[in-house]
């Protein structure tokens, strides 16, 4: 499998940078600019150049899921899992016993696999959604989830 396919791709480690959430990485996204006309593109280091201005943390799956916390607000609890895109897509209603919300709802939209990331809790057998993110690739799916913590002050 390339490196690509196991990092956090550029627009998302710009966000993480953006975001100041800090982490030990490998890999690094390095903007090259070459030629007269400017010409931009991003290529992967295993090593951090520091006299280079746009240079950002590729993180890895391994090194995302040490960045992302088991729990959040002491009941919500990390799930990640592989599944079909025909997966249930999150709807959230009023749970039976009135403690949370349920996912409820079906809405297919292909049968490609998808990484999905998400905070459940199950707090008295009652099933409860946080949030979800989901893609193709597994370091972006944890990266989405950990951009979202941020933006929400649960980091």
């Amino acid at each position: 499998m390339n490196i690509e396919n196991q990092v956090a791709n550029l627009k998302l480690s710009q966000r993480i940078e953006e975001l100041e959430i800090k982490g030990e990485s490998e890999w690094y996204w390095i903007i090259e600019t070459t030629g007269d006309f400017i010409e931009n593109r991003a290529n992967l280091y295993s090593i951090h150049n520091d006299h280079l201005e746009a240079t950002y943390s590729a993180y890895t799956v391994a090194e995302l899921g040490e960045m992302l916390p088991g729990v959040i607000s002491e009941y919500w609890d990390l799930e990640c899992s592989k599944q079909k895109k025909s997966i249930t897509k999150p709807k959230l209603i009023a749970c039976d016993c009135g403690k949370g919300e349920v996912e409820c709802g079906k809405i297919i939209i292909g049968t490609e696999m998808v990484y999905v990331v998400c905070y459940i809790s199950s707090d008295g057998g009652c099933l409860a959604l946080k949030h979800l993110t989901e893609s193709t690739s597994e370091a972006n799916a944890r990266a989405k989830m950990l951009i979202w913590l941020k933006e929400n002050n649960y980091l």
